[in-house]
């Protein structure tokens, strides 16, 4: 989806448009609440991740870090800005995640970075000519 909101803002620049995703972290909503509807099975296969997760998005109820009234306050702020940004984070947490993510690609870069690289022409032969 990021990709598709880049290339998205980029296409559509020139006719004065402009694109913001905002991705927001946990905000104390109803969202892990009693609003928050459940399947009473549980599958094995998901139970580390996803009902994991459930279950911490559960037990967060009423703690979580975000004020959905500054949110709200920021999200309608982006649309008078002359350049907002194409992806907005709102948030404590999920701005340490976008941390953590960023670090794990350099390093996914960093290792395969050959392999990478191998699909290239050799410098040698740039043009594809085989010469």
């Amino acid at each position: 989806l990021e990709g598709f909101m880049d290339a998205l803002a980029k296409e559509v620049a020139p006719l004065g448009i402009r694109v913001s995703s905002v991705q927001p972290g946990a905000f104390r909503t109803d969202w892990s609440g009693r609003s928050l509807q459940r399947s009473d099975k549980r599958l094995p296969a998901y139970e580390d991740h996803v009902h994991g997760r459930l279950d911490m998005i559960a037990e967060m109820d009423g703690k979580q870090p975000g004020d959905p009234v500054r949110a709200a306050k920021i999200i309608v702020d982006l649309y008078a800005m002359e350049a907002p940004p194409v992806q907005l984070l709102l948030g404590a947490g999920v701005l340490a995640a976008y941390r953590n993510k960023i670090s794990a690609l350099q390093a996914d870069l960093a290792r395969w970075e050959r392999l990478t690289l191998a699909a290239d022409f050799p410098v040698d032969d740039a043009d594809g000519s085989g010469g």
